[in-house]
């Protein structure tokens, strides 16, 4: 028997609608959740450290169900969070609660941050700030990260200069056995004919035995490149951008307020 969701519509709810219904199960894209909590708070913590020397405030604009976010708190940070997705807010706060760390996290657009910090270090990671599918819209949330920061910005992408823009790309995830099922995610991306976006849709795919149970998300992606990204961080004001091309699973860009 096969059962899907539905999909989410294209528009400005999409980001919205792909989170929160990912959300139930968006830990089991990672091979192991916990050890990538881990290993990629202790990779930003590195990477703050050397940008910026020591810090104690962090705020998460793009926080999802919390890799990162929780990550940091558990290593001491002082860290909130925010993220466009209900449910995923949600989800971090359960999270939170359960691992005995402090993350207050709200719902907020990263477009508009007002009310949140003023916070030593921002982080937009996980190649989150492509969602916004426009240079206009980028610059907007790279201004309102530029507000609470203090010290600076910190912000991981796709490589979409090494990306083929033609025909269709699929990834494949790691399939595992969680609790007798054999889990599979998958997702094929398809770029909009003379645009850099390109829409995405994830698929999972639940196998019990040969029973077949499928589920089907929607939302688009802008392949802004990081060259782009780095006269963008220039025009919201930072004084100076690094580009990270090792230390994190993604290029890494560091947007300094101070030179």
């Amino acid at each position: 028997m096969t059962t899907q969701t539905q999909e989410a519509p294209k528009g400005p709810g999409d980001v919205t609608r792909f989170y929160d219904d990912l959300s139930d199960v968006y830990h089991l894209i990672y091979r192991d959740w916990e050890a990538s909590i881990s290993k990629q708070a202790a990779d930003i913590q590195r990477i703050i450290t050397q940008a910026f020397g020591p810090v104690t405030r962090i705020h998460d604009a793009a926080a999802g169900i919390g890799t990162q976010a929780l990550g940091l708190a558990k290593l001491g940070f002082n860290v909130s969070a925010s993220d466009i997705s209900p449910e995923e807010i949600a989800r971090l706060r359960r999270e939170a609660i359960a691992r005995g760390v402090t993350c207050p996290a709200e719902v907020r657009d990263m477009r508009d941050l007002s009310g949140v910090g003023p916070v030593e270090v921002a982080v937009v990671l996980d190649n989150a700030l492509p969602h916004l599918l426009t240079d206009e819209d980028i610059l907007a949330a790279l201004r309102a990260l530029h507000s609470i920061a203090a010290r600076g910005v910190v912000v991981s992408v796709r490589d979409y200069a090494a990306v083929d823009r033609t025909g269709r790309r699929s990834q494949l995830y790691d399939p595992k056995y969680v609790d007798g099922e054999l889990v599979t995610f998958f997702q094929i991306w398809e770029f909009r004919p003379e645009s850099p976006v390109y829409d995405l849709k994830m698929y999972l795919v639940r196998d019990r035995d040969g029973q077949l149970t499928t589920r089907r998300w929607h939302t688009a992606y802008y392949a802004v490149t990081v060259d782009r990204l780095v006269e963008l961080f220039h025009q919201a004001g930072f004084a100076r951008v690094d580009v990270l091309r090792e230390g994190f699973f993604q290029p890494v860009l560091v947007g300094h307020i101070n030179a």
